[in-house]
Formats: C-alpha cells, sequence, structure tokens
C-alpha cells in the first residue's frame, strides 16, 4: 500500500530563552477512514513536528488523528499522542532561545471512505511562554501494566521525574505510599534542567497503591 506524505510549514518562530513554550492550535480532521485495512495501525493521521530554522532535521513532537471530537468539528488541542498515549502537552521548551518553524505533516493511505474525507484543517496556532522557575520538579507520568488484580503480588510500575526549572537537581528526593506509608525511590534521581528521568516503584496490588 502506498502512502502519500504532504505538510503545512510555518514562518521562523523564536523560542525564548530561559522560558517554558507549550503550543496549542485548532483542528477539524476529515480523515475518517483511519485504519482502511483493519491492521490496528493508523492510515490516516498526522504529526507535528519542529525544526531548527537552519536544519533540514524535523523532530516529531506529537501525533493525531480524527478522534476525541476532531472529526465532528472544531476543537482545541493542547496536547498530542506518543506511542498510543496522551502527551501532558506540545512542549517547545527544548528549543528555547532558536529560531525554529513547525510543521504539520499529514500521512495517508489515499483511501476516502466515506466521501467526504476531505482533510486536515488547522487554526489559531498559539505559542505560549511562561517564565522558568530555579527549582520545580515533580512526577510527570505514572506507567502501570495492565492488567492488574488482586493479589497479583507487586507490580512493577514506572514513574517519571520531571525537572521543570533552570537549574540541574541532584538527589532529587521522591517518595510513594500505600495507605499512608510513605517509601522512599531509592536510589534517589539526579535530573538536568529541561530533562526527565524514570524510576521504578513496586505496588502490592492487594493493598491499592498511590504516588
Amino acid at each position: 500500500m502506498e502512502f502519500l506524505s504532504d505538510a503545512l510549514v510555518s514562518p521562523t518562530i523564536s523560542i525564548p530563552a530561559g522560558m517554558t513554550t507549550e503550543m496549542s492550535y485548532w483542528v477539524n480532521c476529515l480523515m475518517f477512514d483511519i485504519n482502511s485495512d483493519s491492521d490496528a495501525f493508523l492510515d490516516d493521521f498526522y504529526y507535528i513536528e519542529v525544526a531548527p530554522s537552519n536544519s533540514a532535521i524535523w523532530t516529531p513532537l506529537v501525533y493525531d488523528y480524527a478522534f476525541n471530537g476532531s472529526q465532528l468539528t472544531w476543537v482545541e488541542r493542547t496536547n498530542g499522542l506518543w506511542n498510543s498515549l496522551p502527551t501532558t502537552n506540545i512542549n517547545l521548551t527544548p528549543w528555547a532561545g532558536q529560531n525554529v518553524r513547525l510543521r504539520f505533516r499529514v500521512v495517508t493511505d489515499g483511501a476516502q471512505v466515506p466521501q467526504d474525507s476531505t482533510g486536515l484543517f488547522i487554526d489559531d496556532i498559539t505559542l505560549t511562554s511562561h517564565t522558568l522557575p530555579n527549582n520545580d520538579v515533580g512526577a510527570s507520568s505514572l506507567v502501570i501494566p495492565f492488567p492488574t488484580y488482586a493479589g497479583q503480588g507487586p507490580i512493577t510500575c514506572t514513574v517519571g521525574l520531571a525537572n521543570y526549572g533552570v537549574q540541574n537537581q541532584p538527589l532529587v528526593p521522591a517518595f510513594w505510599s500505600v495507605n499512608g506509608a510513605a517509601t522512599s525511590l531509592i536510589p534517589w534521581t539526579t535530573i538536568a534542567a529541561g530533562d526527565t528521568a524514570f524510576s521504578n516503584l513496586y505496588l502490592d496490588s492487594a493493598s491499592g497503591g498511590r504516588l
């Protein structure tokens, strides 16, 4: 099956230094035939990508497709998908202090079922920047294996700890609790500014745990 690709590319944009920058936009995604060959993989979707203005190398930020309302009407998107999971945001902070271009790149197999699959429509792209704090570390994700059930025994979970500040953070203390009893993540984590570190924690499915 031949896949087609086309893209909408922005003018050069300056990402402020020393600030967090996130992106939002409005979309009406009229690409309904998202899996025409029924192989469990998307056939009609789009990437949001970024590249320094002096580079031809594009980095994907998120992908999205006709779901969660965008297949019916205009909706605002403040995040996207990656590895089939929703992202927290559309984050341009790693390009702080640089001039970049953005692009929406459509990938489609060309099949149009139903026939009113007219394409991707984008409007009101907004970049919002905030001053970065010196010290700001928090949990950005928690992955728990599925399925889990009572009596399963210890479950290995993964927590992402993100450094949202401008200072490197050595030996970040982090804890998780089961029924109110706090347990420290060992070893404590060192996280560079703007990075995310991942640590394992272990929950007993019979007792119920929370981060």
